[in-house]
């Protein structure tokens, strides 16, 4: 397949993302080609914290199944969380693949299949094969178009809270400008760390009252949905695209 066809133009990227799309007779949502988009043209697998990204992305999507997990899935979704942050090794990984393909049941496209995706040795491979699965799962349940289009969303949000609009790539570096003020910067990690994803209403006004006006900064602040490896929290953090 020629490159051109992972093309996207920041329109499609945007669209993809916005969840009026849900209910449009042919949504233009579309995470894989996103996906594709960032392996193809701004190579997210060839870098250190492109490939944690998309390792966090995988996450993100089978944690939304929480609930539904094993304990050994639940395990192995923890440790490629922290593989993906350096906190675990590869033998780690490794160990979490096992666990997790005893899960299987009655097959690997189950909630339990979606975390032994996860933990595949490859983060790209991750990215790619985890929301196929995740798809499966709601399919199964023979949900309306909608709800179908629903969790093509959900995958879509997830990437572009990770990874921003990569055709505007100021905001991260502006955003890099206030990891330098003390408050803002241990803000930041504590949202990372304890997981208060719905303390970005705080770090907007943390980041208003340090004298910041940059728009795209704290409209995503305000955005109802935030995750592990959000593009904006790793800025303040410190932790380059």
């Amino acid at each position: 397949m020629d490159n051109d066809d992972y093309c996207m133009t920041e329109d499609d990227w945007l669209a993809s993302a916005d969840p009026d799309e849900i209910y449009l007779p042919s949504p233009s949502i579309q995470p894989e080609r996103m996906l594709q988009f960032l392996r193809v043209h701004r190579r997210a697998d060839n870098t250190k914290h492109g490939r944690r990204r998309l390792r966090l992305f995988a996450c993100a999507c089978c944690r939304r199944f929480w609930a539904s997990l094993s304990e050994e899935s639940r395990e192995a979704l923890d440790i490629a969380e922290r593989y993906a942050d350096g906190e675990a090794s590869r033998k780690d990984l490794g160990y979490a693949w096992r666990i997790s393909i005893r899960q299987y049941g009655s097959g690997p496209r189950t909630v339990d299949g979606i975390a032994g995706h996860v933990v595949e040795a490859g983060a790209m491979t991750a990215a790619a094969l985890v929301p196929m699965v995740c798809y499966s799962v709601v399919a199964s349940t023979h949900k309306q178009p909608h709800e179908l289009w629903s969790e093509k969303f959900q995958q879509a949000a997830v990437i572009y809270d990770l990874f921003g609009n990569p055709f505007r790539t100021t905001a991260v570096d502006a955003a890099s400008q206030f990891a330098a003020v003390d408050s803002i910067r241990e803000l930041a990690e504590h949202i990372y760390q304890s997981r208060r994803f719905d303390d970005h209403s705080d770090l907007a006004m943390e980041l208003e009252q340090a004298g910041c006006t940059d728009t795209d900064l704290l409209e995503h602040c305000r955005q109802p949905q935030h995750f592990r490896g959000c593009w904006l929290v790793d800025a303040l953090r410190g932790i380059p695209m």
